[in-house]
């Protein structure tokens, strides 16, 4: 069963620029295939599992929506436990970002939901316990359409190594 990824437009991007996206994650991946599903507006009835191209042009629906508010509209859109959406299924917990970056320079941002853990004390040697603050939410990574970034471990969840690949030239 295969997971596929919510792409997210939060400014207008050329339909010419997504619809090379999804071609190149079509003939590129190593076994994935294009994983991506252009999520237009949060209103949309209908997702393509994967969106397939030519893209045609359309106003995002998403403009200047942050990564949580994004994480939470697929927490709640997309959550196979709470819905009725036959496999397979979009998932709930990390997507795509293509913004004003991507107009500029084509870089894509992934966000992916996580739990980490900081020190509290980072810089003080007599703190002995080491005590850690723990943390959940959206981390980012920022990676070239046509390559993988060199360090992904920011972004622990695996669904990451699928979306990584299908970005590979």
């Amino acid at each position: 069963m295969s997971t596929f990824f919510a792409l997210f437009c939060i400014v207008d991007v050329p339909a010419s620029y997504i619809t090379g996206l999804l071609q190149h994650a079509e003939e590129h991946s190593s076994n994935a295939g294009n994983i991506f599903c252009l999520i237009e507006s949060s209103e949309q009835k209908r997702v393509n599992k994967p969106t397939a191209p030519p893209v045609l042009d359309f106003k995002t629906g998403f403009r200047s929506w942050s990564t949580d508010d994004l994480g939470k509209f697929c927490k709640e859109k997309f959550d196979w436990r709470n819905s009725k959406s036959q496999p397979p299924y979009i998932s709930d917990s990390s997507f795509a970002v293509l913004d004003e970056r991507t107009l500029k320079d084509g870089t894509i941002l992934l966000a992916s939901y996580t739990h980490w853990q900081e020190r509290i004390n980072p810089d003080d040697p007599s703190d002995k316990d080491e005590a850690f603050r723990c943390f959940q939410g959206f981390r980012t990574v920022r990676t070239e359409r046509n390559s993988a970034p060199d360090n992904v471990s920011v972004l622990p969840e695996i669904d990451f190594n699928m979306v990584i690949e299908s970005l590979k030239p």
